[in-house]
């Protein structure tokens, strides 16, 4: 089986992190990689002597790859996305897919009409802390769960200024955090409707004004079936760590959490809880960052084609777009924060 040539469009922190994960995997051809902010720098020369160094999508195309990973800022995610998908190219993109609901449609729709394998970063899927507390939640060992708390939270140390640009981001800390909130809330429940969604947005402690970039959200969803759940996430929170992630599935029978540890953000654990007593069920070491990307990777060298699975990020995008409250077309404005 012939390696897939691999090109990166975008390579950041992200970016970097996928590049060196597939080049160490060995699956694939570092083939080409194109970063506006690092060329010339030679930050790609040292992580891929192998690549072409391209200015852009354009230039990666004509250099004959099998597929693209984008890892630039939300808001060209959409319009490289179609690009790359009509010029029969796979694409493997960071979440969000595009900022609006309308936008993610728009790219879904056009891998399915040109039958492309099309693939969004929704790490956290590939964690074994993630599916194990999943197993949980589908095999009934919780019995019928009523209840979920979701929270991530930045300490602000981590948010970079590319997210505080609105003409680059898109949207604030729901697009950016949330969005992997819902699609674990989710897909961990098999895909219910989601019936009612209440949410508070702040922006420097005060609420957030229409077209505003949100810091801080807390918000209820109402799911088919009866489930409520609880989502917080937040760019600058007061919590006296970098980050905190957490995940925590409610039933009758027990609970089965996800979070990770407090001096080592992605580092990811799993218990299943009963009372007061934790049950491991996931445990570091756990390489899962790159771990969707690798299977997008093996799935391009397969030949494969359009995956139906995808279109989840439709459902992903209207809710993280209902819990913003944003029209899909208004302008977003800068918070007043510094970067």
């Amino acid at each position: 089986m012939r390696k897939p040539r691999i090109g990166f469009l975008g390579v950041g922190h992200i970016g970097t992190d996928r590049l060196i994960r597939v080049r160490k995997s060995g699956l694939a051809e570092i083939a080409a990689a194109a970063d506006q902010y690092r060329r010339g720098a030679g930050h790609i020369e040292r992580l891929a002597p192998e690549a072409a160094i391209v200015d852009d999508l354009d230039e990666m195309l004509a250099a004959g790859v099998d597929g693209v990973v984008i890892c630039t800022p939300n808001t060209q995610h959409a319009d490289q996305s179609v690009q790359a998908l009509e010029a029969g190219v796979a694409v493997f993109c960071q979440k969000p897919l595009a900022p609006t609901p309308a936008e993610v449609e728009r790219v879904v729709e056009t891998a399915k009409r040109v039958d492309g394998l099309l693939g969004v970063d929704f790490t956290y899927r590939g964690s074994a802390a993630a599916t194990r507390v999943r197993d949980c939640v589908r095999r009934g060992t919780l019995g019928d769960v009523y209840s979920v708390d979701l929270a991530f939270q930045n300490a602000g140390d981590l948010v970079g200024r590319t997210f505080l640009d609105p003409a680059k981001s898109g949207g604030g800390c729901v697009l950016d955090l949330g969005t992997h909130l819902v699609d674990l809330l989710l897909w961990s429940l098999g895909w219910p409707e989601v019936e009612e969604v209440r949410s508070c947005l702040w922006t420097k402690g005060r609420p957030t004004e229409p077209g505003e970039l949100e810091e801080d959200c807390l918000a209820h969803l109402s799911l088919a079936g009866g489930v409520q759940a609880r989502l917080a996430c937040s760019w600058f929170a007061h919590e006296g760590r970098p980050m905190t992630i957490e995940a925590a599935f409610r039933g009758p029978h027990a609970a089965a959490a996800l979070y990770n540890f407090p001096d080592k953000p992605a580092t990811l654990a799993a218990d299943v809880r009963h009372r007061s007593r934790r049950d491991p069920i996931a445990r570091p070491p756990d390489e899962w960052e790159g771990r969707a990307t690798l299977e997008w990777v093996r799935r391009v060298a397969r030949g494969k084609r359009f995956d139906r699975s995808v279109q989840r990020a439709v459902d992903v995008a209207r809710v993280v777009s209902l819990i913003r409250k944003e029209p899909p077309t208004a302008e977003i404005r800068r918070p007043a924060v510094a970067a």
